[in-house]
């Protein structure tokens, strides 16, 4: 389904020097990368020991040292923490989302800080109305982590040391006996807590959607959903970018995507462990790896953060290629009470608006329907069903598609899509690809559990790319599309 663009193979070759890359811009594959995307994390604050937490790792593949921001997201897509990693040549940086968040402790990548800085994070924020920005002096490394590295291997250049950072305005240390980042204060963490557990928080309405996005209609929007409170896992997501220099900005902003902060390295790989001690659970995947290519050599429009950006950020500025419109994977177990599979989907905005009191005060949030994503669903012996059957249709009051995946990030158990059978598949079409006119980027994948004793998880299959190839659209979609893997082919 992928079109290898000759403008693209020719824009990477470009942009590497005199070098040939076989990684292909809007291919949604595991190579080397300049943003990564660990698009759900999840942490169990009733139980930080031993319930639900996420382990993630950025890795260096190339000798050269490097910069990388790491920014923490909210499931409703608010930005509440960033902080930067340098990494030496070949440098390997893992973390744990627990140790952050439940322990303040951000992750030790040099022998030198800033101790200029203010770690105290009390910048006023209110979630709701979006007033102030929270964390925007949020913490900084200024690390200066490697004078020396032990000799290369046979054949390889040998891995640069930070300390070309270690100059003004790049990431220049003001002492040199601090190994690590100060420990966030508990009620700054506190305040974190806040901002990632507010859908918890609030209560959670099903009863007011759109059909077809200009009738009110009422509907249940999940047992999900109205049951998700504080004693569930909180979710969020985390993305990690190479940049040129250390920096206190979200990528929300526009100072972000400047020439002095903006890089186009496609130097990195991630991977990614969700675990949980007490229940024996362990599911690892390889992160989402975004390339990029310089605006200067090929303009793409969308892109990843299209639509993060503020304040006057070109889209097309970061040159990352956005991510796919339409996913497949397999179902098992529905109705089992031993097997289960649960339904995870990022996307790069939320679908919700405010559930408002007679006196206007916020109180809680609905979904929009709005037919967000179209959804097929197979068993093994190719009965289906899709969101345009009843019971997804209430009767007598027009069509009706509940959202079910309302969040910018979640899990949601495959029995609630109400499948035509046990085993089967799901089809996922969203927005463009389903002939809807907005602008959505997704990633899905699936877990999948067994006897209280077996777990797995993997992303799912890429169906159709519509920010890449506006024509792969319903009921095309991009399947049997040729694939054009060298310079000087043209797509079909």
């Amino acid at each position: 389904m992928k079109k290898y663009l000759a403008v693209l193979a020719v824009a990477v070759l470009v942009v590497s020097g005199a070098s040939m890359s076989y990684a292909a811009y809007c291919a949604t594959d595991v190579v080397p990368a300049a943003t990564l995307l660990f698009p759900f994390v999840q942490l169990d604050y009733n139980n930080p020991v031993n319930g639900d937490t996420t382990l993630f790792a950025i890795t260096n593949v190339s000798s050269a040292a490097q910069i990388v921001h790491v920014t923490v997201w909210t499931e409703y897509s608010t930005a509440i923490l960033d902080f930067n990693v340098v990494l030496s040549g070949y440098d390997v940086q893992t973390m744990n989302i627990r140790d952050i968040l439940i322990n303040g402790d951000l992750p030790n990548t040099g022998t030198a800080h800033n101790s200029g800085l203010d770690y105290d994070f009390s910048k006023p924020f209110n979630p709701v109305d979006g007033t102030s920005t929270p964390f925007q002096d949020g913490p900084v490394s200024y690390n200066n982590d490697a004078f020396t590295q032990a000799p290369a291997p046979p054949d390889m250049p040998p891995a640069e040391g930070t300390s070309v950072f270690n100059v003004p305005g790049v990431c220049a240390p003001s002492d040199s006996s601090y190994p690590n980042y100060p420990i966030i204060g508990a009620s700054t963490l506190a305040t974190f807590q806040d901002y990632l557990t507010l859908f918890q928080l609030y209560a959670q309405y099903g009863l007011l959607a759109h059909s077809d996005c200009d009738l009110y209609n009422a509907y249940n929007i999940g047992d999900w959903w109205e049951t998700r409170t504080l004693a569930d896992p909180t979710w969020m997501y985390i993305t990690a970018d190479v940049v040129q220099t250390c920096n206190k900005e979200f990528p929300s902003s526009a100072n972000y995507w400047t020439p002095d902060i903006v890089a186009y390295d496609n130097v990195l790989i991630g991977d990614i462990f969700w675990v949980n001690n007490d229940a024996r659970f362990s599911e690892a995947d390889n992160a989402v790896h975004i390339e990029a290519v310089d605006p200067a050599v090929y303009q793409q429009d969308p892109t990843f953060y299209t639509g993060v950006e503020s304040n006057g950020a070109a889209d097309d500025i970061n040159g990352r290629e956005p991510l796919p419109t339409a996913w497949a994977m397999r179902y098992l177990g529905v109705g089992d009470s031993a097997i289960d599979t649960y339904i995870r989907a990022w996307k790069n905005q939320n679908d919700f608006y405010y559930y408002l009191d007679a006196g206007g005060n916020v109180v809680g949030f609905n979904a929009f329907d709005c037919w967000m994503y179209t959804l097929y669903m197979w068993d093994e012996d190719e009965n289906f069903k899709t969101t345009y059957d009843d019971p997804w249709s209430a009767p007598g009051i027009g069509r009706l598609i509940p959202n079910l995946l309302p969040l910018e990030t979640q899990e949601v158990k495959a029995d609630e899509f109400n499948t035509p059978d046990t085993n089967g598949w799901m089809l996922f079409i969203w927005p463009d690809s389903n002939l809807r006119p907005f602008f959505y980027e997704t990633w899905m994948g699936v877990k999948y559990s067994a006897y209280g004793q077996y777990s797995a998880a993997l992303s799912g299959a890429v169906i159709a790319n519509s920010n890449c190839f506006p024509d792969q659209v319903m009921p095309n979609l991009g399947l049997n599309d040729l694939v054009f893997a060298q310079a000087g082919g043209a797509s079909n």
